[in-house]
């Protein structure tokens, strides 16, 4: 079984924190385990990030392909579902998985061929939105309306996190 996992927060950061600590984490356990046929996949436009680079060292050493976009700004894929319209993430990326895991829902994609699967981490800013920035604020909405539109299999990292998915969301 061919599993891409969306590594995006894991590689976007020189000193990673919150979800890419957590994707981290979460992508060498599971390639570590060696269970699945899996790659992982990013954006970069331009490689004007270096992303490529942070993943050849954070995973280099499980010789997992590196599919990396270089012709869509992973900004605008959060924010403008409309980019997926003409092309598929499998197309922007140059995957051909199964299963698509993407470890944090703001990625999800409108368009995707095959299994996609979401981590949510929580979704305490919905109640306690004085606590997050407004720009922060209006990307977590706009992926909440795409999550609620996709219903992709979807994992809550915690109990706590799973009633905030059932209060706060349509999946």
């Amino acid at each position: 079984m061919k599993i891409n996992i969306e590594a995006q927060h894991a590689v976007a950061l020189s000193h990673p924190r919150g979800v890419g600590h957590y994707s981290i984490q979460l992508i060498q356990s599971l390639l570590r385990r060696n269970t699945f046929d899996y790659s992982l996949s990013f954006f970069d436009i331009n490689h004007e990030n270096g992303n490529s680079e942070r993943a050849q060292t954070l995973f280099g050493k499980f010789n997992v392909p590196l599919c990396e976009c270089t012709g869509l700004d992973y900004r605008m894929a959060i924010r403008d579902e409309k980019v997926f319209d003409f092309k598929s993430y499998n197309e922007y990326t140059k995957t051909d998985a199964d299963i698509y895991h993407f470890t944090n829902f703001l990625t999800i994609p409108t368009r995707l061929d095959g299994k996609m699967l979401s981590t949510v981490l929580d979704l305490n800013w919905i109640p306690y939105e004085e606590g997050t920035s407004p720009v922060i604020r209006e990307l977590l909405k706009i992926a909440i309306e795409r999550m609620n539109k996709i219903k992709p299999d979807t994992i809550a990292i915690s109990e706590s996190t799973k009633r905030e998915i059932l209060e706060y969301t349509d999946i």
